[in-house]
């Protein structure tokens, strides 16, 4: 991970919230979801949720990624 600061201090800051985020469970590395594309992550839910559900609500969800997925 990296990123650039105008001054030390505020490099600093960053990383001391970054590292109390990690230490605490809170922080989650996103770099995976930035290259992640809406087909992409429709296709996991599919796959991963949708697929291993018996409910009336989730198979409206399919119906509709159904649909999305028909019209691309």
């Amino acid at each position: 991970m990296t990123k650039t600061f105008s001054t030390k201090g505020e490099a600093r800051t960053w990383v001391h919230n970054t590292e109390s985020s990690m230490d605490s469970g809170a922080w989650c590395d996103q770099r995976a979801a930035h290259r992640t594309t809406l087909a992409e992550a429709l296709d996991d839910y599919q796959r991963l949720v949708v697929a291993k559900q018996k409910s009336h609500a989730l198979r409206v969800a399919a119906s509709g990624v159904a649909r999305w997925e028909a019209s691309r």
